[in-house]
């Protein structure tokens, strides 16, 4: 390239590479990409250009993309042709911050960086904030794109790709019929996708910048009969915990271990980092009134660990959610400044107004945004306002009985989470054990509360729950060998 670095944008702007936004290594670092995606054409008269095909190449799977974007640079340089002026001058339009941009053009005009990657997908390059409008059909595409940038190293699954983009067009526009005005479709990805733009430079950077280094998610310890690839790519749009995360740890599954309640419980006790609760409700397919079987996917996220005991827990960054058919949060910063987060009990008090079951706000221990009952399938519901959570349906509010499918709950920790949960349920297992050797009396007088472990009565219970934990206890011994 010569002395490319030091030539002039148009319109007196500063030169490139000491008195560019990039540094200098990023400077040569996007210089060799270019020169592996540009050549020279009769057309540039001895200089190198970037070639759509090139561009294409590096973009495998976003290739329409990838081919508008060449248009785009296009847009920009006000050329056909893409020299390594136009393309350096691009890039600092989408990765970098505001600053006095070589395109002058954006510097009056304040756009993210989904907003480029947006103007991208829907070929509107030199938009109007107050006159563009986005289709249902143009927002659905603009997401699968989003979404295929997790997929750098492979092919999506066009499938769960078409899904994962539809429960998030399905909040953003009121029916596949709608067009929107660009600032609603911007204030709606703004409030339901909050870490786009993070997400957006990291793709571009590792296109361009520091290659080799793709958009990662955490790999699913296990099978899921509700989570993908897809869907966790939503939720490390909505959600930094998923950030620089290996993988989810199968906490609890109700298609491995039943709908009990006490099993819920205990996989949780002595996890301490976040959870992910995922309940998957059926709606059954009725042919007399034309109905067809439905999913509907929502549940709740927790920062903190649960504590079994009767009072509220959490903190501000848990959250409940729906997922499918409509994706949307629901955010305590959003509510109206309550703090019953969490609540999770399994004493069984007769009378009293701690049930046994897992909760996300409510009041006064009732009336639960997200309640999960000890009898999960007949008892557990949902709400659509309380004063802790962001007013709003987790589920369509014509479903008045759950048909629960599946019950998932994913942990965000690492192996030192569950080494502790196994210390943890180990010192419970000789509490249990220590109960045995005393009478019920002197248990009674001890700091400890007996329904913690044994329900409504003393000997029934203690069977039915050092059964669970030894069961546990093995699973967790088992998980540990495999990791080994």
């Amino acid at each position: 390239m010569g002395n490319s670095n030091e030539k002039q944008a148009s319109g007196g702007a500063k030169p490139y590479g000491d008195g560019s936004s990039f540094s200098g290594e990023e400077v040569k670092q996007i210089e060799h990409m270019f020169n592996q995606l540009s050549n020279q054409t009769p057309e540039s008269r001895g200089q190198k250009v970037l070639l759509r095909d090139g561009l294409i190449q590096q973009f495998p799977e976003n290739r329409e993309f990838a081919s508008n974007l060449f248009q785009w640079f296009q847009k920009m340089s006000n050329s056909d042709l893409i020299t390594f002026k136009e393309f350096i001058a691009g890039l600092e339009v989408i990765l970098k911050e505001p600053i006095q941009y070589q395109v002058s053009y954006f510097n009056s005009r304040s756009f993210d960086k989904y907003e480029i990657f947006l103007q991208v997908s829907t070929g509107q390059y030199m938009v109007d904030k107050d006159s563009a409008t986005i289709s249902y059909t143009q927002g659905v595409t603009f997401l699968k794109e989003l979404l295929n940038c997790f997929h750098s190293k492979g092919q999506p699954d066009q499938r769960n790709i078409d899904q994962a983009a539809s429960l998030m067009a399905n909040t953003f526009f009121k029916d596949t019929h709608t067009t929107i005005s660009w600032r609603d479709m911007t204030y709606n990805i703004k409030n339901n996708l909050p870490y786009i733009n993070k997400m957006v430079k990291l793709y571009f950077s590792g296109k361009f910048v520091q290659p080799g280094i793709p958009l990662h998610l955490p790999a699913l310890e296990e099978e899921s009969q509700i989570l993908n690839k897809e869907l966790l790519g939503v939720f490390y749009l909505s959600n930094s915990f998923f950030h620089n995360l290996p993988k989810l740890q199968l906490v609890y599954s109700s298609a491995k271990s039943g709908t009990s309640f006490n099993r819920l419980a205990l996989s949780l006790r002595g996890y301490e980092a976040p959870t992910l609760i995922l309940v998957k409700h059926v709606e059954v397919a009725d042919e007399a009134r034309g109905k067809e079987r439905t999913s509907h996917v929502f549940g709740g996220f927790a920062r903190t660990g649960w504590n079994d005991e009767l009072k509220y827990n959490g903190d501000s960054e848990s959250y409940i959610f729906s997922l499918i058919p409509n994706f949307k949060s629901f955010y305590a910063y959003k509510g109206q400044g309550g703090t019953n987060y969490t609540y999770m009990n399994t004493k069984r008090i007769q009378g009293s107004k701690y049930k046994v079951g897992l909760g996300f706000g409510g009041d006064s221990f009732k009336n639960y945004r997200l309640w999960l009952d000890e009898e999960l399938e007949s008892g557990s519901y949902t709400s659509p306002d309380d004063l802790t959570y962001d007013k709003g349906f987790l589920i369509d509010p014509s479903i008045t009985k759950f048909n629960i499918e599946h019950v998932e709950i994913w942990g965000l920790g690492d192996q030192n989470t569950l080494r502790g949960q196994q210390e943890y349920r180990q010192r419970e297992m000789e509490l249990i054990e220590s109960q045995r050797k005393v009478d019920k009396k002197a248990f009674l007088q001890s700091g400890f509360d007996k329904e913690i472990f044994f329900g409504n009565t003393f000997k029934t219970h203690e069977r039915a729950d050092q059964t669970d934990f030894r069961e546990e206890m093995e699973k967790m011994e088992q998980q540990k060998n495999k990791n080994e």
